[in-house]
Parts: structure tokens; C-alpha cells; sequence
């Protein structure tokens, strides 16, 4: 099963693009200590789940009258808006496991150590920059990782799907985006695997059609004219996990974020397939 959640932290090996010219370092005898930070805090308002922190470290630079800091920015919001009463808190033990490894704990818990670990490792990562005296940086970093959960709204009556929203920044030319789907059993809030729908006794023929699909959405007679035209499948081929995969009302819908299966230029791609294509293929 692959699984993207956690972000790159290597931040020390990226060349930050967002330079502002003409900044100047503002002398003082602690540049490099961190600003005082509040215990960060899991808030749970109306079942919503909300880790939140922002905190400047490092030197301080003067730009005009301006003075800014390196910072990072770590926030997860999961919102069970619209989620059926019952299910709420299965689903909650369900998502442990993204978060710790493990499931049937608590999420609020699960989130806290989670977000603490980023956060930790971005006030590492900044320090360690600005100590680096030959690096000569005369501007400030800016590290984000944001996550946002929401129930998805093309469900089935017996199914809740649950998808996750990821966004990093740590420098570069762009920074990075990816999701992670879950479905939800709607009577027992039971996370449902890849191998509790589909036949893996038959998933190179679930691949096949994958794939078929690829090539009927994106007008291409074979997989050799995919590849050539979009790039799709030059990367890796088409794979199923437990994170990749929706139930929706009138078919399923497979994800596969940048990277995956093909470069970024060709961004996240969506392969919705009508349920009658995976007769005899689905548990």
C-alpha cells in the first residue's frame, strides 16, 4: 500500500524561490533563538477536529520599516459536518491510523503527536538553516503543511466517504499537493480496505480497466499514445490501496496525486468507472 501523508522535511536542501531583494539582517545578540510558542492545543468544536500553530524562529530581517522572521505554519482540520451522529466516532478511530500508525485510539490524541512531530521538525529544519554561517541567508523561510478533511458529497446511501486534503511548502519552485480518499462503512463507521471491495485474486484485470479508462478519458486508442501525449503511466503503473479509491453513487473513482503514476505537469488525476465495468471484480 503506498501512503504519501507525511511531508518532505529535508527543508535544509531546498532553495527557497520567494527571495525578497534588498533585505537586510538585523543585527542581535539572539538571532537565532525561537520565539516563545504556547503548548499547542487539539481543539474539538462540534465534532471538528483543529490543530493549529504558527510561530516565528530564527533571525530577525529588516525590509523598509518592516521586520520579518523565519516561520512555519502546521494546521489539520477535520470536519464531520454532515456526518451521520452514529458514525462519527468510528470514523474517528478509523482515521487514527493515518496519523499514529494505529487505529481505535483517539483522534484528538493521534493529531496532537502528529502535528507536534512537523512542527518540531520545521523549528529544526529553519535553526539549523540560519545557523549554517556560510549559508549567507538574507531572507526568511516559510514552511507550511496544511491538511483539510471533509465528507465528500457524491456518496452512496450506505457508504460515508471521507477524503483528506494535503498542501506542503518547505521551498522551491512550487510546493506540494496531494489527497487521500477513505470510505466508511455508513452503519458501523467500519473503514473499508482495497481488499474488503475489490477481488485482489483478479487485480491485473482491474488494472486493465483502470487503465482502459485512462485511455478513453483522455482520447488516446492505446496505452503507447497515453503515455506520449499526457505522460500518464511513465512514472508507475495504475495500483489500488486502501487511500486511492471512492465509492461513489454511479461508479468508482480512483486518485492518483502527482508523482504516482505520471510527472507533475500532469497534476491529480481522477479515473471514475461505472460499476457494471467491475462486475465480477468487486467483493
Amino acid at each position: 500500500m503506498k501512503t504519501r501523508f507525511l511531508p518532505f522535511l529535508a527543508a535544509s536542501a531546498i532553495a527557497f524561490s520567494a527571495c525578497l531583494p534588498g533585505q537586510e539582517q538585523k543585527e542581535s545578540e539572539n538571532q537565532q533563538d525561537t520565539a516563545a510558542t504556547s503548548t499547542p492545543i487539539v481543539q474539538t468544536v462540534a465534532n471538528n477536529v483543529l490543530f493549529d500553530v504558527k510561530e516565528e524562529v530564527g533571525p530577525t530581517f529588516k525590509q523598509g520599516q518592516e521586520e520579518t522572521r523565519p516561520l512555519y505554519t502546521v494546521r489539520i482540520d477535520l470536519n464531520f459536518d454532515n456526518c451521520p451522529d452514529e458514525t462519527i466516532e468510528p470514523m474517528k478511530n478509523g482515521l487514527c491510523h493515518i496519523f499514529n500508525g494505529k487505529a481505535e485510539q483517539n483522534l484528538n490524541e493521534a493529531v496532537m503527536a502528529f502535528g507536534d512531530s512537523i512542527c518540531n521538525a520545521y523549528r529544526t529544519s529553519i535553526l539549523e538553516l540560519y545557523s549554517d554561517t556560510t549559508a549567507k541567508l538574507d531572507f526568511a523561510y516559510e514552511f507550511l503543511y496544511q491538511a483539510e478533511g471533509s465528507i465528500t458529497k457524491d456518496n452512496r446511501e450506505d457508504i460515508v466517504p471521507y477524503k483528506i486534503k494535503i498542501t506542503t511548502y518547505e521551498g522551491g519552485a512550487h510546493g506540494g499537493y496531494y489527497e487521500q480518499w477513505f470510505n466508511f462503512d455508513r452503519q458501523t463507521g467500519k473503514f473499508l480496505t482495497h481488499d474488503q471491495v475489490f477481488n485482489m485474486d483478479k487485480e491485473e484485470a482491474i488494472k486493465d480497466i483502470i487503465r482502459h479508462q485512462l485511455c478513453v478519458d483522455n482520447q488516446c486508442k492505446d496505452l503507447e499514445t497515453l503515455q506520449e501525449t499526457t505522460g500518464i503511466l511513465i512514472l508507475g503503473d495504475v495500483f489500488l490501496s486502501d487511500n486511492n479509491f471512492q465509492l461513489c453513487k454511479d461508479g468508482i473513482e480512483m486518485l492518483y496525486n502527482p508523482y504516482d503514476i505520471a510527472p507533475w505537469a500532469a497534476g491529480t488525476i481522477y479515473v471514475k468507472i461505472p460499476y457494471k465495468s467491475f462486475e465480477g471484480l468487486l467483493k
